[in-house]
């Protein structure tokens, strides 16, 4: 007789109960870092994934204009699935020089979070720096 294996599998608890302005202030009040940017490189470990991204605007944490984060190889170990060349507003946990993220924070493709940071800290912009020619 075969027997199954142990399976695991990635599980977050959902909160219906709050508005969504309510479950940004706690995913913000959480992560060390609250940042949006553009995935520019995504290295693949055994274990997990290395995700570099060019920064647009942070709210929260040290952040500077490249950024990386670490997160889970696949979602059953609850990894969030980076894109190159896709925008995202990324809550970072972890420390300084080890910023992590997954499926159960905030992390996401959708700007649609940024309104309700704006009310709760002034972003920083990062502006890009364009190479001026003489003539």
């Amino acid at each position: 007789m075969l027997g199954a294996g142990d399976a695991l599998a990635c599980s977050c608890i959902v909160d219906n109960q709050r508005s969504e302005s309510q479950k940004v202030k706690a995913w913000y009040k959480e992560a060390i870092a609250v940042f949006y940017g553009e995935v520019t490189e995504v290295n693949r470990q055994e274990d997990s994934v290395t995700v570099k991204l060019m920064v647009s605007r942070s709210w929260k944490g040290t952040v500077k204009r490249e950024m990386i984060i670490r997160t889970a190889q696949n979602s059953a170990m609850c990894g969030f699935n980076f894109e190159t060349g896709k925008k995202y507003i990324v809550y970072a946990v972890g420390t300084d020089d080890n910023l992590r993220t997954n499926l159960c924070t905030r992390t996401s493709s959708s700007y649609k979070d940024a309104k309700h940071l704006n009310k709760i800290k002034k972003p920083k912009s990062f502006l890009r720096v364009s190479k001026l020619t003489t003539k």
